[in-house]
């Protein structure tokens, strides 16, 4: 795994050294005969930490100095992240880059290298495949939706049905038996429930309070990790756009 690039800046390729480290908390809470209990689970957002190591003069667009100067640039701003895998398939997580470090001794600098260390704080709680993955389909009462990550996706997670709909539309993932049903009608135009956000619309309406879901719920529902099937009451056409998600 390697650091690619920052926002719209590519890494050179000698930034070899990249770190993730991913971390929950546990609470617990004694109890009265012994033992404790666990009270909750929460996740941290990644940690992240990337070194390597510029060289100066080597060309412009290499340049360790050029360089330094561009990443203390994006300090303190919120950019994508994207690594690359052995595989070659790439994953993306937006930062903020906290920190750069440009420690040289003496041999370093007769070297004309410079050891640069980056740390980032993490926006996103999760990573995301690089681009959406659509699925199509047309007149359906199903379709299929594989999550190549290793944690459930919601956050990029958006079904747009583009043909009319009678009131009482039933969305259900088979996989995880979460559904939520559409309380309207549509002659024309969109239909889109957005998960990551948790908008409703029908041609751009608002229309949130026309869709339910269980209280066991916090969302209209979610893809779990591989295989997922998801279900409709009615034949509809339209389409699903999601990335894969990781821890």
């Amino acid at each position: 795994m390697i650091l690619q690039s920052i926002g719209d800046y590519l890494m050179p390729s000698r930034m070899a050294e990249f770190s993730v480290q991913t971390k929950s908390n546990v609470a617990r809470a004694d109890l009265a005969g012994g033992g404790s209990a666990v009270l909750g689970v929460k996740n941290e957002r990644p940690t992240i930490s990337a070194r390597g190591i510029l060289v100066r003069g080597e060309d412009w667009a290499f340049d360790a100095d050029r360089w330094v100067d561009g990443l203390r640039g994006l300090v303190g701003v919120e950019k994508e992240i994207i690594t690359k895998y052995a595989d070659e398939s790439r994953r993306v997580l937006r930062c903020i880059l906290k920190t750069v470090d440009t420690s040289t001794n003496v041999s370093d600098a007769a070297a004309g290298i410079v050891p640069v260390s980056l740390e980032f704080e993490s926006v996103d709680e999760y990573w995301h495949g690089e681009g959406l993955t659509p699925r199509v389909f047309t007149s359906a009462t199903a379709t299929e939706c594989g999550n190549m990550g290793n944690v459930a996706q919601w956050e990029r997670l958006k079904i747009t049905i583009t043909s009319a709909t009678l009131t009482g539309l039933v969305i259900t993932n088979t996989r995880n038996g979460q559904y939520c049903t559409v309380n309207t009608a549509k002659a024309s135009g969109d239909l889109v429930l957005d998960v990551g956000t948790m908008l409703a619309t029908a041609n751009s309406v608002d229309i949130y309070a026309s869709v339910s879901f269980p209280a066991t719920q916090t969302r209209f529902f979610q893809l779990e990790p591989g295989a997922n099937r998801l279900t409709f009451s009615q034949a509809v056409t339209g389409r699903i756009e999601y990335r894969a998600c990781w821890r």
